[in-house]
C-alpha cells in the first residue's frame, strides 16, 4: 500500500482550513516552505516522503487526526487536550507509516 497523494493533499487542505492555518502557518510548523505545502496540496508526486511526513506530524500535533488514512479525504479534530487519549496505529497509508487514532 502507497500515499493516494491526492486525498492526502486535499485532508491536508481541510486540515489546514479547519484549524484556520494559511499556508505559511503550516509550512513553519512543518518546517518546510509554502510552496512545498502548497504542492502537497495539489497531490503532486515530486515532494518527498519526509516532507509529506513532517505536515502529518505538524497537522496531527496541532490536533487533526486522519481516520481513514489516505484511503479517503477524511479529517477530524481532537479537542484542546492534544494528544492524550489519542493512540498510535499502523498505517502504511499514511507518509509517516502511522497515524494518531482517538482511543
Amino acid at each position: 500500500m502507497s500515499v493516494n497523494r491526492k486525498n492526502f493533499g486535499r485532508a491536508v487542505l481541510a486540515g489546514r482550513a479547519i484549524l484556520e492555518f494559511t499556508r505559511i502557518d503550516l509550512s513553519s510548523r512543518a518546517r518546510l516552505g509554502h510552496e512545498t505545502v502548497a504542492r502537497v496540496e495539489r497531490g503532486e508526486d515530486g515532494v518527498s516522503m519526509n516532507a509529506l511526513a513532517a505536515i502529518q506530524r505538524a497537522l496531527e500535533e496541532a490536533g487533526i487526526e486522519f481516520p481513514d488514512g489516505t484511503l479517503r479525504t477524511s479529517v477530524r479534530f481532537r479537542d484542546e487536550q492534544g494528544l492524550s487519549g489519542c493512540g498510535i496505529v499502523a498505517d502504511p497509508s499514511m507518509p509517516s507509516g502511522a497515524r494518531c487514532q482517538l482511543n
